[in-house]
């Protein structure tokens, strides 16, 4: 496995990283998803949390302004890559969400906003391997009613888990 430096990560970036939620505006004590959307270019792969014989496992770690509690990370399902020297490799290609179960205190103030940070850190493969990087930021309006959205996205990743 070859890596590629700093430069070449910047002249490339293979995968983009965004935070999505289904969730436009939450209530109070409200359960929803949040989870990060990874936007793969051709031909480069990024790893699953059991990476195979060789790769890194791609790791996402939320936090959040005012308690919310986060489940462990839900992992659509795998594809296996052939990598060169015949190693095998788990992962994902063209796109994918990973996404955590949150649910917000109870005890949330109406009118606030939930601020919730992403750590996200991936190994993309091709002929060689970009370690990336993200810490992304995400605000959610705290109101009296909920308001869903992106339920096309999450339903796609979710009827696979």
């Amino acid at each position: 496995m070859i890596f590629g430096t700093e430069q070449a990560w910047a002249r490339q970036e293979v995968v983009q990283v965004e935070i999505v939620s289904n969730a436009e505006q939450i209530q109070p004590g409200q359960e929803f998803l949040i989870g990060v959307h990874f936007t793969i270019e051709p031909g480069w792969h990024i790893y699953w949390k059991e990476p195979g014989d060789a790769g890194l496992a791609t790791s996402i770690e939320f936090s959040s302004s005012i308690p919310v509690e986060f489940s462990n990370l839900y992992w659509p399902p795998h594809k296996n890559f052939r990598q060169p020297g015949n190693v095998t490799g788990y992962g994902y290609s063209s796109e994918v969400v990973i996404y955590s179960k949150a649910q917000l205190n109870p005890k949330a103030v109406i009118d606030s906003q939930l601020s919730i940070k992403g750590k996200i850190d991936w190994l993309a493969c091709k002929e060689i391997c970009v370690l990336g990087s993200k810490e992304l930021d995400f605000n959610i309006p705290i109101k009296n009613k909920a308001v869903v959205k992106n339920e096309e996205l999450f339903t796609r990743f979710k009827g696979q888990i």
